[in-house]
């Protein structure tokens, strides 16, 4: 990423009985996912994980823009 390209994520961590939401919002974007996770796994490795998805989603979404404008 070059640094124009550089976007913040926001992150909520909600707990849920044994099981943590972790929801991970693009900043630029407004786009959002959640993924569920033992809540006794490490804060960041939740966030490690919702960040993944969120990467993917995004990806998946710009793949899809460029594939619709041709």
């Amino acid at each position: 990423m070059s640094g124009s390209e550089q976007r913040e994520i926001l992150y909520e961590m909600i707990p849920m009985g044994n099981m943590i939401k972790v929801t991970a919002i693009d900043s630029r974007t407004g786009v959002e996912i959640s993924i569920g996770g033992p809540i006794t796994s490490s804060h960041y490795s939740l966030k490690a994980a919702a960040r993944r998805r969120l990467e993917f989603v995004l990806a998946k979404k710009q793949k899809e823009q460029e594939e619709k404008g041709r």
